[in-house]
């Protein structure tokens, strides 16, 4: 079995989604009894269905055990994926053009390019809003060329100024028949990371590329691998989406000594062992030997405080990495940075990694012993700390 030990339902799903499929390991996966009721549970939250539907569909050898009602959401998703992204299509035409318009020329991240660019078809990847990376001294104009097009700014209890000190990115919305959603970027990662990249320098490395009719600017192969890994190793590494982004877009880069070049270029911008770390996640979750790099004694001493599963804090066992995070949620400060890694809990974990209600209810009481020996933290917002679980 290639990767850490999962339950047969995220194993099997975890196949499907690997850059090439291999059929024994599907095999193998089901001889392990596969609940297609959990299954569907886990494929569904995930926002993988497009590309896993596919392949359970072509070349797998599982057609004929997929069960009926789930073959007929597989194909309504299949048709809803594909308006979708239409819809994005114009969304990124009209956006891009009117900022191009203003003398802005924005680099677009992740999205409806990238999923051109490594899964060939863009109806393959769920895409929920726009990404865009703005220089900093543009920002206000951008602001305005997304008020013309009838986004109005999302935000909180916070103005605008304290997310522009603290964060690294606006949220735009508009609503029409669906809702469309703009984040506008000026930087990579949240300032409380303590990691900043160059924007200036990924401006200057950019490679414009057509998607449809509309050019637009997109980071180079290795800066946007770079990004990826550090960026979801340190907010939500945790995502199954995420990590099959990251998959295949290192697969279309193999053969181009990538790995030697994002080492390089992390050491070169200061993120040398968070880059290793990443490598490490990597090569932990699908278990490809093309992950696989000589750990520093700091990495090493990261992973042994995990074994299995706990690695990335999705063990069916109360990890130390919970609790910790009930803490710091009862802090007020979100996720907690421990030993260099900030673990997130988070519904992603909760929806994907394939926990059953009785085992987040079981989760949810032992997080309130938990919570009922830190004293006065309590009335600090025990039932906030909560909430993640209380729609059980």
């Amino acid at each position: 079995m290639r990767g850490i030990e999962l339950r047969p339902e995220t194993a099997l799903l975890r196949c499907l989604l690997r850059p090439s499929v291999d059929r024994a390991e599907i095999e193998a996966v089901q001889a392990r009894r596969v609940n297609w009721h959990r299954f569907e549970e886990v494929l569904f939250r995930s926002k993988l269905v497009p590309l896993a539907g596919r392949r359970m569909e072509n070349g797998t050898g599982l057609a004929e055990y997929i069960p009926a009602g789930l073959r007929g959401r597989l194909a309504k998703e299949s048709v809803r994926a594909a308006v979708r992204t239409l819809l994005k299509e114009k969304e990124l035409a009209a956006v891009v053009g009117e900022m191009e318009g203003a003398g802005i020329r924005p680099l677009v991240l992740k999205g409806l390019p990238f999923a051109q660019r490594h899964f060939v078809d863009a109806s393959a990847r769920d895409i929920r809003d726009l990404d865009l990376l703005i220089p900093p001294e543009h920002l206000p104009a951008a602001e305005e060329v997304l008020a013309g097009l009838g986004y109005h700014l999302f935000t909180s209890i916070h103005s605008r100024e304290y997310y522009r000190r603290h964060h690294f990115h606006l949220v735009f919305v508009r609503m029409r028949q669906s809702v469309d959603v703009v984040e506008l970027h000026w930087n990579l990662l949240h300032p409380r990371q303590g990691l900043y990249f160059d924007t200036a320098t990924l401006f200057r490395a950019a490679r414009p590329e057509k998607y449809g009719n509309t050019e637009v600017m997109l980071l180079e192969p290795i800066d946007e691998i770079l990004y990826m890994m550090i960026s979801y190793r340190m907010s939500s590494f945790l995502s199954l989406k995420r990590l099959v982004d990251l998959a295949f877009a290192i697969e279309n880069s193999r053969g181009t000594d990538w790995r030697k070049r994002v080492l390089a270029r992390g050491a070169e911008w200061g993120l040398a062992s968070e880059t290793e770390a990443a490598f490490h996640f990597l090569h932990r979750f699908w278990g490809d030997d093309e992950y696989g790099i000589e750990p520093s004694k700091k990495t090493r001493g990261l992973a042994s405080r995990y074994r299995g599963e706990d690695f990335f804090g999705v063990s069916p066992r109360r990890s130390l990495a919970y609790r910790m995070w009930c803490a710091s949620c009862l802090s007020g400060y979100g996720p907690l940075r421990f030993a260099g890694n900030v673990l997130v809990p988070n519904e992603q974990i909760r929806s994907e990694l394939y926990y059953t209600r009785e085992e987040e209810t079981s989760r949810m009481h032992e997080c309130k012993r938990f919570i009922s020996g830190l004293g006065s933290l309590v009335d600090l917002g025990a039932n906030w700390a909560l909430s993640p679980f209380r729609k059980l």
